[in-house]
């Protein structure tokens, strides 16, 4: 669209031209002029601008989950309207640069590339005319996926259920003109731009749902703010609990007295082929023990597992048809059943007490069988692990790129892209599901067996990943935490300890780091932090130690008491105390070891150096002990600590004489 000020422009340049022409006859001025009128002819025309569009809100709807499901599917679908987003600009005029496909078929619907909700082109046309073809896109897409899920549902509030949809997202655009002579300058002026439309607030007219003052609409069970669209009868108490319960789940995936809003049924029904087989947190923690069963090769103790198990889900098909089958899995006893079905504590969830008796019986036959397999009474641990992963120094990165121009910030995105869409291997390989893979952050579900060694892996592709020729570029890491939780906890709180562990990764002076917390259902929490080229090392000789057991696991605990006694916490530790308890921490830890009677006189040997060594000691023939350097005690306890669920998984995982190699 031509501006007056562009008409203004234009005449200046034509009246300049026609008096050269009539009165001076100047052939070099009247070239000039010429150049003038052309460029701003051509400049109207093919101005082109930096645009960038932005999803919202990301976190808080990701978040909004109780059940795995929940999770995937709200991560899939933020990414499924940002590639429509994307897919929307292409035209022969568009150059994308977060996302860069390789390919436009990266961008159609269900494919495996993974998109954040922020994208940023090169355009060719007015701002106001590409805004409305993304806006389209965005909503043609999402109203599909509400469409597909909605239809499907009997009796829902359509309309408050259509309105919660509408009402979702955010959508905002900035644009200013580009100047690809100073990309950089460009992009700074955009972000301060978004900046500044986020700071604009602005409001939806409000629409009153309840029913009546007497009998309002139960909230989500999920978010607690978004009104429930299922129908009040399926809440009837005077019908049996039991039939309740299965109305809720067979028609809307609903637990027992679960309320769900529109956006919580586009969660639990929305389907997408690129969707991975979703694991429940009960079945991510048993991993560990369903791979030790898997490990059993005499034929008779396979059957007779086998049957106890038939006999089992047999008696829970009996009492309730709740349970839920896991697509696509074939375990060697268990077929296509969910773990959680191991754990006393799902069925007194889910069951009646007296449906509880009738399977924990058959449960227990199980386990009886279990013990005779495995010479041992083996049951799943109760904790897996979640790993939250982002880039070091990104925004470092993302703008030393731009000072070469947007082609480098196009590569930039593709190598960030190349990462993310190999995320998905990685996890899967270390028996994990990934949740979340755009650019350089991760959210992942692990086993607690093979958490360490998958946050190490991704680490080390990133970084591999991110080496550009050119010598100046800043080399960016990849900083990792790690939540070790409960798998009965809220899904929420254990997400929170994940990122809370991440961003204790991030705080590390030398980032590049890996942090670990342990949140066991009561207690204080458990956190060790360090860079990855100390700790990781570190870590896996303190495993392999406990695996051979040369350190007995009461030893974190008897050295947490001596800490605790003698430091009060906020106090600041001298110099002389710090000795003292580096000294003590040695004399308990050496005295442990020694007493070992299974260990061989090089194993003492060799597991004393490792401790001495950590402890800044050297040990002298002629005075004993000496401080070589202060030690943060602190840290060394909560390693221990830290380390003892992973090696209970890692035994159960792989045996403990496996363990022992």
């Amino acid at each position: 669209m031509i501006s007056s000020d562009d008409y203004q422009l234009f005449f200046i340049n034509f009246d300049r031209l026609m008096v050269l022409i009539l009165v001076y006859g100047n052939l070099k001025k009247i070239l000039v002029s010429i150049y003038g009128l052309c460029s701003v002819v051509v400049g109207v025309y093919i101005m082109s601008y930096l645009f960038l569009v932005t999803i919202g809100p990301v976190q808080p709807f990701i978040k909004s989950a109780r059940r795995t499901r929940d999770l995937f599917v709200g991560s899939m679908l933020l990414s499924e309207l940002s590639k429509a987003v994307a897919l929307a600009l292409i035209d022969p005029e568009t150059h994308l640069i977060f996302p860069a496909p390789i390919s436009e078929n990266q961008l159609q619907p269900d494919t495996k590339l993974s998109v954040a909700n922020k994208i940023i082109a090169i355009i060719g046309h007015e701002p106001q005319e590409m805004a409305k073809r993304a806006r389209t896109a965005l909503f043609e897409r999402l109203y599909s996926i509400r469409n597909q899920v909605f239809d499907s549902l009997p009796a829902i509030d359509r309309p408050l259920a259509d309105h919660q949809i509408e009402t979702l997202l955010d959508f905002a655009w900035v644009a200013t003109p580009f100047d690809e002579h100073n990309y950089a300058k460009t992009r700074s002026r955009l972000e301060t731009l978004l900046s500044a439309r986020k700071n604009t607030r602005y409001f939806v007219p409000f629409i009153h749902t309840t029913t009546s003052s007497k009998n309002p609409r139960y909230k989500s069970s999920i978010d607690g703010q978004l009104e429930c669209v299922i129908p009040e009868k399926y809440y009837d108490r005077s019908k049996p609990a039991q039939l309740r319960a299965r109305d809720l789940y067979q028609l809307y995936k609903a637990g027992p007295g679960e309320q769900l809003s529109g956006v919580d049924l586009v969660k639990r029904h929305a389907k997408f082929p690129g969707l991975p087989v979703i694991l429940s947190t009960s079945h991510i923690a048993t991993l560990p023990f369903l791979k030790r069963l898997n490990s059993i090769t005499d034929s008779n103790s396979r059957d007779k597992l086998k049957n106890a198990w038939s006999d089992y889900i047999e008696k829970i098909d009996e009492q309730t048809p709740l349970t839920e089958k896991i697509k696509g899995a074939k375990h060697t006893i268990l077929g296509d059943r969910d773990g959680a079905l191991l754990f006393d504590e799902r069925l007194l969830i889910d069951f009646t007490r007296e449906q509880y008796t009738k399977a924990h019986q058959c449960l227990e036959t199980f386990w009886k069988e279990v013990k005779e397999a495995t010479h041992s009474s083996l049951r799943p641990g109760p904790y897996y692990a979640i790993i939250h992963a982002d880039g070091d120094n990104m925004g470092q990165l993302i703008n030393h790129m731009a000072e070469k121009g947007f082609a480098q910030h196009q590569e930039l995105s593709q190598r960030l892209d190349a990462f993310a869409q190999g995320v998905g291997d990685i996890v899967t390989a270390y028996e994990g599901v990934p949740v979340y893979s755009g650019g350089d952050d991760v959210l992942a579900f692990v086993p607690l067996h093979t958490a360490l060694p998958c946050a190490h892996a991704l680490a080390v592709d990133f970084a591999q990943k991110m080496v550009f020729k050119e010598s100046d570029v800043p080399r960016p890491t990849l900083s990792v935490g790690i939540a070790i939780v409960h798998h009965l906890s809220l899904l929420q709180d254990s997400l929170d300890a994940a990122r809370d562990a991440e961003t204790c990764a991030k705080n590390h002076p030398q980032k590049n780091a890996l942090a670990i917390t342990v949140r066991k259902r009561s207690g204080e929490p458990v956190t060790t932090v360090g860079s990855w080229s100390t700790i990781y090392p570190w870590l896996k000789v303190l495993i392999e130690h406990f695996q051979q057991q040369h350190i007995p696991q009461g030893a974190a605990y008897e050295l947490r008491e001596v800490y605790q006694s003698l430091f009060l916490p906020g106090e600041t530790m001298s110099t002389d105390l710090m000795h003292v308890l580096q000294y003590e921490a040695y004399r308990i830890l050496k005295r442990k070891i020694m007493l070992n009677q299974q260990m061989s006189k090089e194993a003492k040997a060799a597991t004393l150096k490792d401790i001495v060594d950590r402890l800044r000691i050297e040990l002298s023939p002629q005075t004993g002990p000496i401080i070589l350097e202060e030690t943060d005690i602190a840290s060394l306890i909560n390693e221990l600590l830290v380390v003892q669920p992973i090696v209970e998984a890692v035994n159960m995982a792989y045996g403990q004489e496996e363990g022992k190699k």
